[in-house]
């Protein structure tokens, strides 16, 4: 009763008004499953209607149950005739043109509230799709392809003082074409990249002062050195410390990095060579960690040429260096490549969790890896056991253990090793098996210096001595990384404390002074 008060009123327009889906008044009807409401729509409006998609492409049709479908059905009989149609959106704008079976999305003309218009194909989905042209309340006007919304093709922008721009584009960002400018002076075969059109942002330019440098390196191989260069010259070299919007906060060398893009990070170096030490802010990757993530060898190539130290960086996060990124995701080529820069040392490096490459070999599945690791170092480094007391043996499947078993039971030697650690401490020791932790020397970067017995979790355990960087020097028993049991610590101006302790601290024995007064005493910490 209140629809046909408001027809009473309105007429036939509101039959065609549509909500943000692009549902017309008989699609609610059908989703509803009010039945009498579908029967006083369709004698309204008839069967043509019962095809109109919406948004996602689905009609009333669609919608309906069995019962409203019999309705339907009467009418779908007698509406399928070809004829024109307005229909006005909630926002105000308007779709203008031929009906093909109650479809609206064939061909028509599309009218915008701020004074865009287009004439042209759409697709099923009611997107602008096919030949077409735009409009703009400036003066603008763009001929030619659309796929999916987007410029996408060969297409002409133009503009009211004469400039054009004729080329293709790429979802809706111009990619490669011809500028011409109001005087007539053409610039051919450009990459105008960086300005993303598919709204017609009336600000939008068309000329290389106004490329955006992450825009320029997203461009891919084909893009312009040229731009880049052009850019970099224009706003200063400082603009390759610009940070992007993704999580990362990549620099465009980062970027270009990740793209495999040599040329342009050539120009990014000779204009700015530090761009070499950048890194993102969230995992503290470089350039070189991110070529070889992607395994680009050329990009890894050049980047050696440049500075081989960068073999040497490891990651905020996760202690990475770019050896064990490349092999983390079995980039054998870029592994050889940095092997023949670096050599052994690379095979010692470890990550947070005191995992070498091996390690990372194995726990990733990548077989080839495996065997190349083996190859350079033998089957010593099988029963390295990391952090938490697990071997690349431990981590490895059927298949690689396969490999694993020929360099195994030739690699049981005894001998010695040095490894530095993510965090630039080292360990120096004796090899038994594979195993580093039997017993050596570890040295951190503040000054301390641990010499004496693991246990097979790699934990300072039994008898050690301990030197501090203030003078202080404690001998005797460790259990898990704490003190634990007999020892005795020293002062340089001769005090001492010599007694029990208990899970690191101070728990009863004999202190004596500097002057040489022995107390026995109960103390509570170091």
């Amino acid at each position: 009763d209140v629809m046909e008060a408001m027809y009473a009123k309105g007429g036939k327009k509101l039959l065609t008004q549509t909500d943000a889906r692009r549902w017309t008044a008989l699609h609610r009807a059908a989703y509803g499953r009010h039945s009498a409401a579908v029967t006083q729509l369709l004698e309204w409006g008839g069967g043509a209607f019962l095809d109109i998609k919406g948004r996602f492409g689905r009609t009333p049709w669609d919608y309906a149950n069995k019962r409203d479908r019999k309705i339907m059905e009467k009418y779908r009989r007698l509406g399928k005739k070809p004829g024109e149609g307005v229909f006005t959106f909630p926002d105000g704008s308007t779709w203008e043109g031929q009906w093909t079976g109650g479809d609206l999305q064939a061909s028509g003309t599309y009218k915008w509230t701020d004074g865009r218009m287009y004439i042209g194909q759409y697709n099923d989905r009611g997107e602008m799709h096919g030949e077409g042209l735009m409009e703009l309340p400036d003066g603008r006007r763009y001929e030619g392809k659309y796929r999916h919304d987007f410029k996408d093709g060969w297409g002409k922008l133009s503009w009211p003082d004469g400039r054009c721009y004729e080329g293709t584009w790429k979802a809706g960002k111009l990619y490669k074409g011809t500028y011409t400018t109001a005087t007539g002076e053409s610039r051919n075969n450009l990459h105008l990249v960086g300005k993303d059109v598919s709204k017609d942002d009336a600000s939008a330019k068309l000329h290389i002062e106004d490329t955006d440098i992450f825009d320029a390196v997203d461009a891919g191989f084909d893009a312009d050195e040229e731009s880049v260069r052009l850019l970099i010259s224009k706003d200063g070299n400082h603009i390759l410390d610009k940070r992007d919007e993704s999580k990362l906060k990549l620099t465009p060398f980062l970027r270009a990095a990740l793209r495999g893009l040599v040329g342009i990070m050539s120009v990014m170096y000779e204009s700015k060579p530090d761009v070499l030490q950048q890194t993102d802010t969230k995992i503290g990757y470089t350039a070189m960690h991110y070529a070889a993530k992607r395994g680009h060898l050329a990009a890894v190539n050049q980047l050696l040429e440049w500075d081989s130290k960068l073999l040497d960086a490891h990651s905020s996060r996760m202690g990475m260096t770019p050896f064990l990124t490349a092999v983390t995701h079995g980039k054998v080529d870029v592994m050889e490549a940095m092997y023949a820069k670096g050599g052994k040392k690379l095979l010692t490096q470890t990550d947070a969790r005191r995992w070498t490459a091996l390690h990372r070999a194995a726990y990733g599945r990548h077989s080839a890896a495996v065997t190349q690791l083996l190859e350079w170092g033998g089957g010593a480094f099988l029963d390295i056991k990391g952090r938490f007391g697990r071997t690349p043996w431990d981590y490895a499947n059927k298949r690689d253990r396969k490999i694993m078993e020929k360099y195994r039971r030739l690699g049981k030697k005894p001998g010695e090793g040095v490894f530095t650690f993510p965090d630039g401490s080292t360990w120096e020791g004796q090899w038994t098996g594979g195993d580093l932790q039997a017993s050596g020397t570890y040295k951190w970067t503040d000054g301390r210096m641990y010499i004496g017995q693991y246990n097979d979790r790699g934990e300072m355990h039994g008898e050690g001595l301990m030197e501090l960087p203030d003078g202080r020097r404690y001998e005797g028993k460790y259990r898990h990384d704490f003190k634990d049991g007999w020892g005795k610590l020293s002062w340089p101006d001769g005090r001492c404390y010599e007694g029990t302790w208990k899970a690191g601290k101070l728990y009863k024995g004999t202190y004596t002074t500097a002057t040489g007064k022995r107390t026995r005493r109960q103390l509570k910490e170091l």
